[in-house]
């Protein structure tokens, strides 16, 4: 339906308009008010985890395909985070990294383009356990974003790849009463 409306949209001579239009399943008059809709169907008939699954691919699918029909539109870099977002709440990492490399080289001055590079490297460490890639893409964000509020947080992830919660927790202990008795 996105990518129909899209056809429509950007070419409305289009000889086939008609045909197109048919072959949507829903009316969809305003692209961006559908994916809204596409949106808050996320949470309707949630299952255990919060979120209807189904609803959250087509939602998923819907923004991928607004940008591949409007690429240029203001509005393209935030559907593709917020798709993300959703596919990494759907537990879909390889989509959400596919999709944050889609705003990181298509949309590299969106604002949250820094973001996505961060939540690029957790998910890479924290959900796919891989921490020599999880080390080069937080290296890559420390290089572009250095000021970044985050740098710190990136920092002492780097500081702690490969160690367990436990170890982690050990060391700030550690390091409050030395701190304590000084």
């Amino acid at each position: 339906n996105t990518l129909y409306r899209g056809i429509l949209d950007n070419h409305p001579d289009f000889d086939k308009a008609g045909d197109i239009n048919t072959l949507m399943t829903v009316n969809v008059d305003s692209i961006n008010n559908y994916i809204a809709h596409l949106g808050k169907q996320i949470f309707e008939d949630a299952d255990n985890s919060g979120i209807n699954r189904k609803a959250s691919l087509a939602f998923v699918d819907a923004c991928e395909a607004y940008a591949l029909a409007y690429p240029n539109s203001e509005n393209t870099p935030e559907n593709l985070f917020k798709a993300a977002e959703v596919a990494k709440s759907i537990r879909t990492f390889p989509k959400s990294l596919s999709i944050y490399d889609w705003i990181l080289e298509r949309y590299p001055d969106y604002e949250k383009a820094s973001t996505s590079l961060f939540l690029k490297g957790f998910i890479i460490e924290n959900n796919l356990g891989d921490d020599e890639k999880a080390r080069e893409v937080y290296n890559e964000f420390l290089k572009k974003y250095p000021k970044h509020d985050l740098a710190d947080d990136v920092e002492f992830l780097i500081q702690n790849l490969g160690k367990t919660d436990e170890e982690i927790l050990e060391m700030i202990e550690s390091k409050r009463k030395e701190n304590t008795s000084k």
